[in-house]
C-alpha cells in the first residue's frame, strides 16, 4: 500500500480564509437553530464504518452528540438527521451555500494547494486497461474550481458530475460534464468523492452505490477527516473541521479500511497528507490539554522541528486530512 508524502508549505489562512471561516461557522450555528428546531433525528446503534454497537459518549458540539467506536475509533454522530432532513438542510442551508461560493473557495492559494493536487493525484494514478471506458464521475460535486481542473486534464472520454450542489452549475455549463441525478446500467472507469463521504446518513451505502458504478478494477478517489489526526485527537469538539450536521462520520485509519475492504475494495494508497495539524493546535493552544513533551515541539522548537514532527504525522497516518486510492476488485 502506497503513502504519499507532502511537503509543501502553506499556512491555513491561505486555504481556509479566516474571516470567511468564522462566518461560515455561524451561519451554520443559525441553520442548526432554524432548520433542525431542536430535532436531532434518528439514534444509531452501530458504528457507521465497522458495525459494532460498544461505543462510549466522545463529546457533544452545536447540540449535536458524538460518540467513539469501542473497536475501530471512528468518531461519530448519533442521534443524526434522517435522510429527509439533510436534504432539508442542504437545499436550505445559508452556511454551505456561503461556503461552497465561488467568493470563499476560488481563491488562488485552495485552487494551487487543494483543486490542483487533487487533478494531479487522478492524472498521476490512472493507468486504464485496453477494455476500459475511460470514463469519470464525480461524486456529488460542490467546488468549481475541480470542475475545471478534471476539464482541463482532457484524460477521459465522458465526464460526470453525479447530483452536483448548486455552487457547480455555471462551471459544469461551460464544461464537458454532463449532470445525472440517477445512472442505470452505466459504469465509469474513475470515480472521485472529496469531502462528501462524512456527509451521508448512512456513508456504507454511499460506498456500495460507488462501488456498484464502477468498473472491474476501477478507482475510487477518495478524501475525508480523519479521527486518527493529531489535532482532531486533542482538540475534539474545538476542532473547527468538525461541523455538525455536516460531518456526522469521522472514520479512523482503521474503521475506513474495515469499511471499504468488506464491500469489495482493494486499497492501493492510503494516506494522510496533511500539513497543517502543528498550525491549528499551536493557534488552538488554549483549547487543549497536551503532554509536556507535545506542547514542548509546539511552543519552544523551531521549524525545522515542527516541519519533521509534520512529516512524522504523515509517514505515520496520524494527520487529520485523509486520503485513499481503492480500487474495485473483480
Amino acid at each position: 500500500m502506497k503513502t504519499r508524502i507532502i511537503k509543501e508549505k502553506y499556512k491555513i489562512e491561505e486555504i481556509r480564509p479566516q474571516e470567511e471561516y468564522n462566518k461560515y461557522i455561524q451561519l451554520i450555528k443559525d441553520d442548526i437553530e432554524q432548520i433542525f428546531n431542536d430535532n436531532a433525528g434518528t439514534f444509531i446503534k452501530q458504528c457507521p464504518a465497522c458495525g459494532s454497537r460498544e461505543s462510549s459518549f466522545k463529546f457533544s458540539k452545536y447540540g449535536f452528540v458524538y460518540r467513539e467506536c469501542s473497536t475501530c475509533s471512528t468518531i461519530y454522530m448519533t442521534p443524526r438527521p434522517t435522510i429527509e432532513m439533510l436534504h432539508n438542510f442542504y437545499a436550505n442551508s445559508k452556511g454551505v451555500k456561503y461556503w461552497n461560493s465561488s467568493y470563499v473557495q476560488n481563491t488562488k492559494s485552495r485552487i494551487e494547494n487543494v483543486y490542483k493536487t487533487r487533478a494531479r493525484w487522478i492524472k498521476e494514478s490512472i493507468e486504464f486497461s485496453s477494455n476500459s471506458s475511460n470514463s469519470y464521475l464525480d461524486y456529488y460535486p460542490k467546488y468549481s474550481p475541480f470542475i475545471e481542473e478534471i476539464s482541463n486534464l482532457k484524460l477521459f472520454n465522458k465526464l460526470v458530475a453525479y447530483k452536483p450542489f448548486e455552487s457547480v452549475m455555471q462551471a459544469i455549463s461551460k464544461s464537458k460534464f454532463e449532470i445525472r441525478t440517477s445512472i442505470i446500467d452505466e459504469k465509469f472507469s474513475v470515480i472521485s468523492a472529496f469531502e462528501v463521504i462524512d456527509r451521508f446518513f448512512d456513508p456504507k451505502d454511499a460506498l456500495k452505490t460507488i462501488y456498484s458504478l464502477l468498473e472491474d478494477n476501477g478507482l475510487l478517489f477518495l478524501s475525508t477527516t480523519s479521527a486518527s489526526g493529531f489535532d482532531i485527537q486533542y482538540l475534539l469538539k474545538n476542532a473547527k473541521n468538525i461541523i455538525p450536521p455536516i460531518n456526522m462520520t469521522i472514520f479512523s485509519i482503521e474503521g475506513i479500511t474495515k469499511a471499504l475492504t468488506e464491500i469489495g475494495f482493494e486499497i492501493v494508497e492510503m494516506s494522510t497528507p496533511g500539513t497543517l495539524d502543528l498550525q491549528i493546535i499551536e493557534k488552538q493552544i488554549k483549547d487543549v490539554q497536551l503532554p509536556k513533551f507535545l506542547k514542548d515541539i509546539i511552543t519552544n522548537r523551531d521549524n525545522s522541528v515542527k516541519e519533521s514532527f509534520q512529516e512524522f504525522l504523515q509517514r505515520a497516518k496520524l494527520s487529520s486530512y485523509m486520503t485513499i486510492l481503492a480500487k474495485k476488485r473483480k
